[in-house]
């Protein structure tokens, strides 16, 4: 859950895919709290068994469900799908015409 969380903040940072490498869409969290709780979390990770259960972690909760709430408030503005789809054909029936 974090790291698509992590990822939808780089997304919204930079426009663009979030990299593959954990910390790097880390670095993107500025409260030092939850810094800290991911990295004892990562450190956990490390030294356990992938499906060993642990105990609930109530900052990292609270920040899952802030950021749950700030989310689904967002409101994503419209696209005109078809021009863009239109665009698209195009381009594809440019690409065929010049290698054909």
């Amino acid at each position: 859950m974090l790291r698509q969380l992590f990822s939808i903040l780089w997304l919204e940072n930079y426009g663009t895919a979030a990299p593959i490498e954990f910390e790097k869409v880390m670095s993107l969290v500025t409260e030092n709290q939850i810094l800290d709780e991911v990295n004892l979390l990562l450190e956990r990770k490390k030294v356990s068994e992938e499906k060993m259960l642990a105990p609930a972690i109530p900052a990292l909760n609270r920040y899952i469900e802030n950021q749950l709430s700030r989310l689904e408030n967002i409101k994503v503005p419209k696209t005109n799908r078809i021009s863009e789809m239109e665009q698209l054909n195009w381009l594809f029936q440019a690409v065929l015409k010049n290698n054909y």
